[in-house]
């Protein structure tokens, strides 16, 4: 409730509670959900240096216990994740600029794979999206529109009007 109600640092405190508490019973399955939600609380407050490392976590988990849906939301996350840290963040984890970029794109490539893979056209449309505002951010403004517009079509098929309206908003932007 406090996420919900933007109370991000209160929510935060139980999920520091909640931390320590998963990780000593090994629960595989709670463990992964605290980290995830702590990262949304990082991401949300544009902090995404101490969401990636959460992320992370979270990823290693659903890959040992091949949760694939999982494994697909977190590989987009993490990529968001990864693709808006400011570059003294990325130095202090050891990445350059091309890295980001080059890892970015192989946690998107992956997140589609998977996430064709288990018939989720949302999960789809989303990543296509993030793919689009990666490389606009890289001046790549032909390769951003193709994805936007993909990214579109899936949020058309699906009658996604807001996520619709989003992939329009994003392609003014490259214009």
């Amino acid at each position: 409730t406090n996420y919900n109600q933007s109370q991000y640092v209160k929510a935060l405190e139980y999920y520091l509670k909640a931390q320590p508490i998963a990780e000593k019973y090994n629960d595989r399955k709670l463990m992964p959900q605290v980290y995830n939600n702590m990262a949304n609380i990082y991401k949300d407050l544009d902090n995404y240096s101490r969401s990636y490392p959460y992320r992370l976590m979270a990823l290693k988990i659903y890959r040992e216990d091949n949760y694939k849906y999982g494994i697909a939301a977190l590989l987009s996350n993490t990529g968001y994740d990864l693709m808006n840290m400011v570059d003294t963040s990325l130095q202090r984890i050891g990445y350059t600029h091309k890295q980001r970029v080059d890892t970015v794109l192989v946690y998107f490539r992956r997140a589609l794979v998977l996430f064709d893979e288990l018939g989720m056209p949302y999960g789809t449309a989303s990543v296509l999206g993030n793919m689009g505002l990666l490389y606009n951010n890289l001046d790549r403004y032909d390769s951003a529109l193709i994805y936007q517009q993909k990214s579109y079509n899936y949020f058309k098929q699906l009658d996604a009007k807001l996520d619709m309206a989003g992939c329009l908003g994003d392609m003014s932007l490259i214009y």
